[in-house]
């Protein structure tokens, strides 16, 4: 027991003379300071993802209340042995109606300020969409899911049809145009 408790402490003085020599004083001070950025980031980062995350969980209850099939796929994922664990969410899809406050804009500005960066655009003219997908933050690549997002181009759209979403659209698009900070009433842009 005593030879142990000896090595131990030749151990702790060897490793501790090594670390503070002048040489290595400055590469260990170095790597705390990289580690303990490195950890601010991460905790930083996490905090809004904590938010995006029981949003995001919420979104997919509602859809899971609504869409039974859903539930019922994953049920059987988790009857053939997989754990919650396990399962990921690797991407979200949302369409979207190019109307202001509704469109691809909106949803992409509010997924950068949660640290996500536009990956692609696309255009697919034949049946009126734009797209982008979105991919979260290197460090929680893992935790996040990427986003994909639709934009169907409604002003291209026959003027029945037009009608038809400006209808159903008109109230919430007034709601969050009107309640964004450094908007007034409306806004005539159709992100």
């Amino acid at each position: 027991m005593q030879l142990k408790s000896l090595a131990l402490k030749s151990y702790r003085t060897t490793r501790s003379r090594r670390l503070h020599k002048p040489s290595n004083l400055s590469k260990t001070r170095s790597i705390a300071r990289a580690l303990h950025q490195e950890r601010r980031m991460t905790c930083v980062a996490q905090e809004p993802s904590r938010l995006l995350k029981a949003s995001l969980d919420s979104i997919f209850s509602s859809y899971l209340s609504s869409t039974p099939s859903a539930g019922q796929v994953i049920d059987r994922v988790y009857t053939q042995g997989y754990g919650q664990d396990q399962v990921f969410h690797d991407h979200f899809a949302f369409r979207t109606f190019g109307v202001p406050g509704l469109g691809l804009e909106s949803l992409g500005s509010a997924l950068e300020a949660f640290g996500y960066t536009r990956q692609d655009y696309y255009s697919f003219p034949r049946t009126h969409l734009l797209a982008a997908w979105y991919a979260p933050p290197q460090e929680l690549y893992t935790v996040l899911p990427r986003m994909f997002i639709s934009q169907l181009q409604v002003e291209k759209l026959s003027p029945a049809a037009q009608s038809i979403i400006h209808s159903y659209t008109a109230d919430v698009a007034d709601a969050l145009t009107s309640h964004s900070p450094g908007s007034g009433s409306s806004s005539s842009s159709s992100s």
